[in-house]
């Protein structure tokens, strides 16, 4: 069973609805009849709104174009909404949302589940502090639009007809007829401040954003890899232009001459190493670094906690780049780091673009990027032959045992076979007395200099055995029991006997 979202959620889905490219029919009403408007907004926040078949609002991102008096006037400011009535056509979605501009003081009920013109929908009552009711708003579960507000018992704005648009054609928001331009106060900074894109829309459609399949080239400026690294990673290396084609979690990767460097087909990975067969392995081992390949991978929601490049740094900016709508910003680094990180963001899909600090030439980026429909399965899949990584491993382990015997048998054979056994010369210090009984004499010291290690004790002489190691010498005198362990060297016999002497001279 899926977890209702909380209101909280529900807001960062409908601040992330503002990325979204779409259609509907959307359906007013103010204090008289109700109004039917046709709506296309692309995801760059240009509009087109008809009614009866007849435009009567474009934005084109720079300018308005509006019907009024059976004419069209051009002005450079957003004067749509006042125009085209309260709650307007565009109030469900984007920064012109209803919600957007509610005041901070409405108290939400729990979210519950509903279908709202045969769509998945979460419906939320909404009051004020006092506890008197406002309104009743209905928001849409796989866009986060606004389906429905309900206010005074009365459907203030319905949306039906709703469709999910990829990039639509720019020339749908241009007027190319006669206008009228209309003289307008200066308001471009209000426009724009109204246009800023929310932070928490990007974030959202950056880690939850759809997975379309998608093709292009990567790069990376830096031969070692990523300037900033967030995805899992396996090394591929400085290859050029990397040609990419993924679709959900199949990926397929090649250098420029045409030759793979990786192919996945959702379940199984098989890398490729020069003129190798390439190796097999499942997929959740399967990581990425190197010539961009990080851009392959979302960075999760937890990673967006702390100061690692989690932080805004000024306004998110919508520009294009690839012929698509991107949102452009900057991540403030932490204490540790330099230099702010750039990122560019596919608003589509939330994918990463390009990612970097372009002032010190250290950026990863798509140099080419293209959604599509869809991609040849033959594309994720090898049927030639392959060896698995535990195979490889085996493999690699034999072959390095091999070689360490045949060298092993060359020295033999060509240098010497005898042992090399040489006697050398160490000098132990007692490092520090842990037991001392000056009534009985009996002590526990360590030994060492700054290559060996060991230690020296003493008891009184008793029947029972003492060898606490393996490997200790012991021997007995004058009523005392003797036990010398050293670590990292032999002692020959009569190295023994001489260290026994200077320790315990009565065995002269």
């Amino acid at each position: 069973m899926t977890e209702t979202p909380s209101w909280i959620e529900l807001m960062g889905r409908h601040a992330a609805s503002g990325t979204h490219g779409l259609t509907a029919t959307v359906t007013t009403r103010g204090d008289g009849e109700p109004t039917h408007w046709q709506v296309w907004r692309s995801r760059s926040d240009q509009w087109r709104v008809e009614q009866g078949g007849e435009p009567v609002y474009l934005f084109d991102g720079t300018s308005a174009v509006m019907r009024r008096d059976g004419r069209m006037h051009r002005s450079q400011s957003d004067f749509h909404m006042p125009l085209l009535g309260s709650p307007g056509p565009m109030a469900f979605v984007g920064g012109q949302s209803l919600l957007e501009r509610m005041s901070q003081k409405i108290v939400p009920s729990p979210p519950r589940l509903v279908s709202e013109g045969g769509r998945r929908a979460y419906a939320v009552d909404l009051a004020r502090d006092g506890g008197s009711e406002v309104a009743e708003v209905v928001l849409d579960d796989e866009t986060g639009v606004l389906l429905r507000f309900t206010a005074d018992a009365v459907d203030r704005l319905v949306v039906t007809d709703l469709q999910l648009r990829g990039d639509l054609p720019e020339d749908l928001f241009i007027w190319g007829g006669p206008a009228e331009e209309t003289p307008r106060p200066d308001r471009n900074e209000a426009r724009r401040r109204a246009r800023e894109v929310p932070w928490i829309a990007v974030l959202v459609q950056m880690v939850h954003g759809p997975n379309p399949p998608v093709r292009g080239k990567l790069r990376s400026s830096e031969e070692r890899g990523a300037a900033e690294s967030f995805g899992r990673n396996v090394a591929i290396g400085s290859v050029g232009d990397l040609s990419v084609w993924r679709d959900g979690a199949r990926v397929r990767l090649e250098r420029p001459d045409g030759t793979p460097v990786l192919i996945s087909d959702g379940i199984q990975s098989w890398r490729f190493r020069g003129g190798n067969v390439p190796v097999h392995e499942p997929l959740d081992r399967l990581l990425f670094q190197g010539s961009g390949t990080e851009l392959l991978v979302r960075r999760p929601a937890a990673e967006w906690v702390g100061d690692d490049f989690t932080q805004l740094i000024g306004t998110v900016e919508m520009t294009r780049r690839h012929g698509r709508s991107v949102y452009e910003f900057d991540l403030a680094p932490p204490v540790h780091k330099p230099h702010p990180l750039h990122m560019v963001v596919d608003a589509e899909t939330g994918l990463v673009l390009l990612q970097g600090v372009p002032s010190v030439g250290a950026v990863d980026e798509w140099t080419e990027f293209e959604v599509v429909d869809s991609l040849d399965d033959e594309l994720f899949s090898w049927s030639g032959p392959s060896e698995s990584a535990e195979e490889l491993l085996r493999r690699q382990q034999e072959e390095d045992e091999s070689a360490r015997r045949e060298h092993l048998t060359w020295f033999r054979d060509h240098v010497t076979a005898e042992p090399l056994t040489v006697e050398t010369t160490i000098t132990l210090e007692v490092t520090q007395i842990h037991e001392l009984d000056e009534q009985t004499g009996e002590f526990s010291a360590s030994l060492g200099d700054h290559r060996h290690s060991g230690s020296l004790s003493r008891r009184l002489h008793s029947e029972n055995v003492w060898a606490p190691y393996p490997d200790a010498r012991i021997w007995s005198s004058h009523g005392f029991d003797w036990v010398l362990t050293l670590r990292g060297v032999e002692l020959s016999d009569s190295a023994f006997a001489d260290l026994r002497r200077r320790i315990d001279p009565s065995t002269s």
